[in-house]
């Protein structure tokens, strides 16, 4: 009786030995150790954003650059966001061209004999019409004008060495 004892509890101890040592390497060549990964040589992988050291540059004067290049950012961006008030111009325009083909044509049909009535009417639509081209050709005008200033702003910005990214090669 003893030696079945002795035979079951070595099998039970073999069967356990045998799990445990499995396991055991299971674990090892499964889930390998970090220390491994920490330990290995990095390869030479070129950042493609390289830092371009400035000295004699002050932390304080770089904040201020970013901070005055974020503000005009910000400020295009709310600006083209509104857009420009030109649909009374897109609107409007094909009635003045309407009005100008009208008149036009009437010219042409009457070269012969002129009506004074007509001629002072067709002058005071063209005046109309002159001075309503002239206040569209301004408000277009200071449009022009506020893109430009955009521009000149995002240039500024571009030729700032703060914000200069180095060519990639």
């Amino acid at each position: 009786m003893m030696q079945l004892i002795n035979r079951q509890s070595a099998r039970h101890f073999f069967t356990w030995q045998l799990l445990f040592l499995s396991s055991f390497l299971t674990v090892f060549f499964l889930f390998p150790s970090p220390s491994y990964a920490q330990n290995n040589p990095k390869t030479s992988q070129v950042d493609s954003l390289p830092i371009i050291p400035q000295p004699g540059i002050p932390v304080d004067s770089i904040i201020a650059r970013l901070e005055k290049g974020h503000t005009a950012l910000n400020d295009i961006n709310n600006r083209t966001r509104r857009g420009f008030n030109t649909w009374q111009i897109d609107d409007n325009l094909p009635e003045v061209q309407s009005y100008i083909k009208t008149i036009r044509t009437n010219l042409a049909l009457y070269s012969k004999v002129h009506d004074m009535k007509n001629m002072l009417m067709f002058q005071v639509l063209l005046s109309d019409i002159q001075k309503q081209l002239k206040d569209w050709r301004g408000g277009l005008s200071d449009y022009e004008n506020q893109l430009s200033d955009m521009n000149g702003q995002l240039i500024g910005l571009a030729k700032d060495s703060i914000f200069v990214v180095p060519a990639d090669s």
